[in-house]
């Protein structure tokens, strides 16, 4: 705001900030889909049972709204990005496709570090994160159908 330019090798304050935003939304919208009725009755979350019929209306009705709410960040962050890469000239987009950023000083550039193996880490998060999502599911008492 102050016209000063400072050039962030991976995320600025306010991007970090969006990116938890939207990993919250979206943690939300599918916490809310457990216990969700949809379709007129025909469809269930596999945690309805174990909420009575006013949470799992208020759940449903929030777990509708949810989709336009996430999209609207997302179109916000689209256009924060498409904003960085051609008015302000950082490579954001670029950055994003390629893995790689012009040689330059930035701010976070003492935070970053280079990871072995990243498609293994990837795949290894993968594998927890489907984990503790089925097996929360199983552990509650809901079915994977």
């Amino acid at each position: 705001l102050r016209g000063r330019r400072r050039p962030f090798l991976g995320h600025n304050p306010l991007g970090t900030y969006m990116i938890l935003a939207l990993l919250g939304l979206v943690a939300l919208q599918g916490s809310f889909g457990l216990f969700t009725l949809e379709h007129n009755d025909a469809v269930a979350g596999p945690l309805k049972r174990l909420a009575n019929d006013n949470w799992v209306k208020w759940l449903s009705d929030w777990h509708r709204r949810g989709f336009n709410i996430i999209m609207a960040f997302v179109a916000l962050h689209v256009f924060a990005n498409l904003t960085y890469q051609f008015f302000k000239k950082d490579p954001l987009i670029t950055g994003m496709i390629t893995g790689k950023k012009p040689a330059a000083a930035y701010e976070d550039e003492h935070e970053a570090a280079l990871v072995r193996r990243p498609m293994l880490r990837a795949l290894v998060c993968l594998v927890l994160a489907a984990t503790a999502v089925l097996g929360g599911i199983i552990a509650l008492g809901g079915k994977l159908n």
